[in-house]
């Protein structure tokens, strides 16, 4: 028995050099493409160690760049989203004019937007991330061929951002804080531009106005946002006017 376990002790020696033989006569072209294969073929883990075969041996071989790009994917594949988006920022510091580099902020931002939490009532910060690199994204690289899913996954961050803010407004209205909630549906306001949500949060600040009993500001808010409102909106803005215009009628 004891004879049989050295054999096979041997045995696996002797097949671990013959690997290393074969990656040193493969080189770093050869290293990388055996990575990619892998890859490929979903072997993530067999493929990471072909890359760190050619990170030690071939640390400035032209493949070395690609094979970190390549790296970062394999995390991104193995559900290791925050390592991922680590591995494309790194990469990006030091290649800031690579040929991928619209694709190298794409999945930094694919990295964030998998983090994002499922409810708005939650931290947000990752999903605040998320926005930034896929608004450079689309700024930066206005053509790129990820623009649509860019898109796509930037409506749903917003969306996210809006329902949390839209959530803290509406918890201050209802509990009668309406200073509290006049100021955070002014922000709501001048920070998101759709007209459902930019609509619902100006009606609120009149609405907050009017029931703090600040008249004046009442009227001056409905005012200053007259041309924005849709027609609906319009209606029940005029509809304070009244109210407003009644209540300073009286205390006059």
């Amino acid at each position: 028995m004891f004879i049989k376990s050295i054999l096979i002790l041997l045995f696996m020696s002797c097949s671990s050099l013959d690997t290393d033989g074969d990656d040193i006569k493969a080189g770093p072209e050869g290293l990388y493409k055996e990575a990619k294969r892998l890859f490929d073929k979903k072997s993530y883990q067999v493929a990471q160690e072909k890359i760190k075969k050619l990170r030690e041996k071939y640390p400035y071989s032209y493949y070395a760049n690609p094979a970190e790009l390549l790296n970062a994917d394999i995390l991104f594949q193995q559900s290791n989203y925050l390592e991922s988006a680590t591995a494309y920022h790194v990469y990006r510091e030091l290649h800031p004019k690579d040929k991928n580099l619209d694709y190298v902020i794409f999945k930094i931002a694919e990295s964030y937007h998998k983090l994002m939490p499922s409810t708005p009532d939650r931290d947000i910060s990752i999903t605040k991330r998320a926005i930034r690199s896929y608004e450079e994204l689309l700024a930066k690289f206005p053509k790129t061929n990820y623009k649509e899913p860019a898109k796509k996954h930037l409506k749903e961050a917003r969306q996210m951002v809006v329902d949390q803010e839209k959530g803290i407004a509406d918890f201050y209205f209802k509990t009668k804080n309406y200073e509290a909630a006049r100021y955070r549906f002014l922000d709501i306001a001048n920070k998101f531009k759709e007209e459902e949500i930019s609509n619902y949060s100006k009606l609120k600040v009149v609405e907050s106005s009017y029931l703090m009993k600040d008249y004046p500001l009442c009227l001056g808010y409905i005012k200053m946002f007259a041309t924005g409102f849709n027609e609906e909106s319009a209606k029940k803005a005029d509809a304070y006017i009244t109210k407003c215009s009644k209540k300073l009628k009286k205390k006059s």
